[in-house]
């Protein structure tokens, strides 16, 4: 692994948002690496054991973010692994959150893979039902993010798209044959 193949890996994990390696990044002062419609990575790769953020390089990267209108991201490897950084945001609830539903179901879903007896199994649906219901909260923030966007949507095209019949007429207009009106 080196610092190419981080990059490209980041890459492959926001292809959801058409990211892109920053061909040279590394050559200039630009703290961007990875580049998506919303996002901006910075990545370090480092063959020690030890992977730290510089607060300078944190402070470029979120005034570039913030500058380029994307959220930005680090990401650090070293031989020890890979390691993302999210910068404190209004996100970093709803992100942490996602985290611990993910792998709480998970979780119950391996309990309930090895589970023998019904107490057990009470138990790990009723924690099941929790997760479900807190889930059901992310997923109720986001349609409503969707719905939201599909209004404005339709309220946009219908802007530009339906003629105004009190529109001012009395404009000047030229004839084809160059003569005013």
């Amino acid at each position: 692994m080196d610092w190419e193949d981080l990059e490209n890996k980041v890459k492959d994990w926001l292809a959801i948002d058409d990211a892109t390696t920053v061909p040279g990044s590394g050559n200039g002062k630009g703290e961007e690496d990875v580049i998506g419609i919303s996002t901006i990575t910075q990545c370090k790769y480092t063959e020690n054991k030890n992977a730290s953020i510089l607060a300078k390089d944190m402070r470029r990267l979120k005034d570039a973010g913030k500058l380029m209108g994307k959220f930005p991201l680090f990401v650090n490897e070293s031989s020890e692994g890979v390691v993302v950084s999210i910068p404190e945001c209004d996100l970093i609830e709803d992100i942490l959150e996602y985290i611990a539903i993910r792998n709480q179901l998970e979780y119950v879903y391996n309990e309930l893979l090895e589970c023998k007896e019904p107490a057990v199994v009470e138990k790990l649906y009723s924690m099941f039902e929790k997760v479900e219901r807190k889930a059901s909260g992310i997923i109720s923030k986001v349609n409503k993010q969707i719905v939201k966007i599909k209004i404005k949507f339709d309220t946009k095209y219908q802007a530009l798209t339906t003629y105004d019949m009190f529109e001012d007429t009395n404009e000047r207009t030229i004839r084809p044959e160059g003569k005013e009106t």
